[in-house]
């Protein structure tokens, strides 16, 4: 693992810095988030996710992968359906939209 750690280093904080620490820190201890901090070695911040997005994404995916099974195994599917799913999933991965706030017809892509 490398060397065993024998020095202490404290620091005295103001309450506003304190709190600026502890907000940054999520779950970490204290000691273990500035250590982090100074090793370049802190965990990438995911912003919250939006829940909408995320499950119309999920559902979104999921039919895919139901439609790329049902392609491996043999089964007529509609190409048209297959483009204009894997077109809206991109479309919603590029905006980040969920499927209610896009606000375009699909027959204005006829022309693609």
């Amino acid at each position: 693992m490398g060397d065993k750690r024998t020095h202490c280093v404290s620091v005295r904080l103001s309450p506003a810095e304190l709190s600026l620490l502890d907000s940054r820190r999520a779950r970490n201890q204290r000691g273990s988030y500035l250590r982090a901090c100074l090793l370049d070695k802190l965990p990438p911040v995911i912003p919250p996710v939006n829940l909408a997005l995320h499950h119309d994404l999920g559902r979104s995916l999921g039919n895919l992968a139901t439609v790329a099974t049902a392609m491996r195994s043999g089964k007529y599917v509609e190409l048209p359906e297959v483009l204009q799913s894997v077109r809206d999933l991109r479309l919603r991965l590029i905006t980040g939209q969920t499927e209610a706030q896009i606000s375009y017809s699909h027959d204005d892509e006829v022309g693609e």
